[in-house]
């Protein structure tokens, strides 16, 4: 589960539903998507590689599953299964490389405890605070708002509530009373209306 407002968390569940929900609008575009149209397209969604050049089906039966698409007779004899087989293992060596280059750059933000008062972007504005209850595993964080209401939010949409230091007062500011500031003067020269006659 990702937490709210953050779908990329969980990208590749986001990126099936938007292939699924422009295959119903080219094939079922009334929203009926009982037709045979579209179980060829999930058919042919299923039998589709992906970035790691292997279909869906073929991660989790084996094998491509048959389809209206034409294929060679011996494309699954055991050689090209020995070779899916290295196949996976490269994808294995390219996802590794993709995230130590992401991790290259990126930046863990620091940890927030229990009890901290936080600003929540609920309304875009950080003008609202609350103070965080639990913490989740992959973080994620419980915030009590001053209503009552319990939010679920990334560390990302959260910004610890900076208080401005208190400085003690020093001994010779109770000796001398404090005068308040002198007005800011204007410094241009003031000319009547007789004068520019």
């Amino acid at each position: 589960m990702s937490t709210p407002h953050h779908p990329q968390s969980n990208g590749h569940a986001e990126s099936a539903v938007k292939k699924v929900k422009y295959l119903i609008l080219k094939t079922a575009p009334t929203g009926n998507i009982d037709n045979e149209a579209f179980d060829r397209g999930l058919l042919e969604l299923h039998n589709t590689p992906n970035f790691i050049r292997r279909s869906p089906a073929q991660i989790l039966f084996g094998h491509s599953l048959r389809s209206c698409v034409p294929v060679h007779a011996k494309s699954f004899t055991k050689k090209w299964q020995s070779r899916a087989e290295s196949c996976d293992c490269r994808a294995n060596k390219h996802a590794k490389n993709v995230e130590t280059r992401y991790n290259k750059h990126a930046r863990a933000l620091p940890t927030l405890k229990i009890g901290t008062q936080v600003h929540n972007p609920t309304s875009k504005r950080w003008d609202k605070v609350g103070i965080i209850m639990g913490i989740g595993k992959s973080r994620d964080y419980h915030i009590k708002m001053s209503s009552c209401h319990t939010l679920w939010r990334n560390r990302r949409f959260l910004r610890p509530v900076c208080f401005p230091p208190s400085e003690p007062p020093d001994a010779d500011d109770f000796d001398t009373p404090s005068k308040p500031p002198e007005p800011r003067r204007s410094k241009r020269i003031k000319m009547s209306v007789q004068d520019l006659r």
